[in-house]
């Protein structure tokens, strides 16, 4: 039996719909309503309103031919659905199949969610798709020998301040492969296990994670739905470092161990770093006398990037430690003062300048290449 035929006996697919405050419901969408079920059934997650006004969602199961792994949709406030992406399109799933958790709209305006089955391995993968259905896989779970990395991600992305993300998987992990672990994706789409569930005797911290949320003040509160002492589950948190403001950090060899000893010396444009992780001293050329001095993390990867500002050509010279490579950026006029910071929030360093003639901020959004200036001062 077909699925469009099985809709038609049994539709029971799910819907999109919206309510009043009293209580008055509308059906805004009946999924399998296409032949095959090609617009996606049984959607498991609730909708997220974009910033365009529409609202997006996954379907867990069927989409598009042949893939039938589960769909990304986005749908008006007047019910016309569009599929974005249908999962399972890539051969052996390598996008992933069975999304059964809620997007999140990131800061620089694409949305990030999980699979809980598909990719390399088949064990789950994080991606990203943009509002027109551009899917990139950022991740794909169990990439490392016994899956200590964990498998299944069960529940939604947090986008945290600074650009990173932070999620659960219900498997996986060093102790186990049925026990879980939470995980960390950064802004520059570097993954790292921040905890490993059964980590305590007889599994008193838990097993198997199933939902988690990040207060203000950056710590992980969740639930596991077994372990503990009864092994009923439990309710957790975790402590995470958010990243520090850019315009005070330098940690310019990667260490997270704190702020590096740096000066500049302009005679011979010779930057000295004193890392405070106890490694040797580092010495780089960049930049010449009459510049300004503008470090930043430039490229979101979590270390320092050495910078400079010239006010005779009113250009930036990066180097970028994610590449190694120089790069330049005109910005700014000479009597200008720069003061470059992460002003859109997606753990970059904007190109930003304050004009002392009229008080006004001119930023350049790192996320979207937009212009902003603000008067203050």
């Amino acid at each position: 039996m077909i699925a469009g035929e099985c809709s038609k006996l049994l539709p029971n697919f799910g819907t999109a719909f919206k309510i009043t405050t009293s209580g008055m419901l509308t059906t805004l969408y009946s999924f399998c309503s296409q032949n095959s079920c090609k617009d996606g059934a049984i959607p498991q997650a609730g909708l997220v309103e974009g910033t365009d006004g529409n609202f997006y969602g996954t379907t867990s199961a069927y989409g598009g031919e042949p893939s039938g792994g589960g769909t990304v949709f986005k749908i008006t406030t007047t019910g016309v659905l569009t599929t974005l992406h249908s999962f399972c399109s890539q051969s052996s799933c390598a996008d992933g199949q069975e999304p059964a958790a809620p997007l999140v709209e990131a800061t620089d305006g694409d949305f990030y969610g999980t699979t809980y089955q598909g990719g390399t391995y088949d064990y789950g993968t994080i991606f990203k798709i943009t509002s027109a259905g551009t899917l990139t896989t950022l991740y794909t779970f169990c990439s490392q020998s016994n899956c200590p990395d964990g498998a299944n991600p069960n529940a939604g992305l947090i986008e945290a301040t600074g650009g990173n993300f932070y999620g659960i998987t219900v498997n996986g992990g060093t102790n186990g492969l049925h026990y879980g672990t939470v995980f960390e994706l950064s802004a520059s789409n570097a993954f790292k296990t921040l905890y490993n569930f059964c980590s305590e005797v007889s599994c008193a911290d838990g097993t198997g994670p199933s939902a988690m949320f990040q207060d203000a003040n950056g710590t992980l509160y969740g639930t596991t739905g077994l372990g503990g002492a009864s092994n009923s589950g439990t309710v957790f948190s975790l402590s995470v470092t958010p990243p520090l403001s850019l315009g005070l950090h330098f940690d310019f060899d990667g260490s997270g161990t704190g702020t590096d000893y740096t000066v500049w010396r302009p005679s011979s444009g010779t930057w000295y770093v004193l890392p405070t992780s106890g490694g040797t001293s580092i010495e780089t050329q960049w930049g010449k006398s009459g510049d300004v001095v503008v470090p930043g993390d430039y490229d979101g990867d979590g270390i320092t990037d050495y910078a400079v500002w010239r006010p005779s050509d009113g250009t930036w010279y990066v180097i970028l430690s994610s590449t190694g490579k120089s790069t330049s950026y005109v910005w700014g006029e000479s009597t200008d003062i720069p003061v470059p910071g992460d002003y859109d929030g997606d753990g970059k360093t904007d190109y930003a300048m304050w004009r002392p003639s009229t008080g006004t901020w001119w930023v350049v959004y790192s996320s979207t290449g937009r212009t902003v200036s603000q008067q203050w001062g």
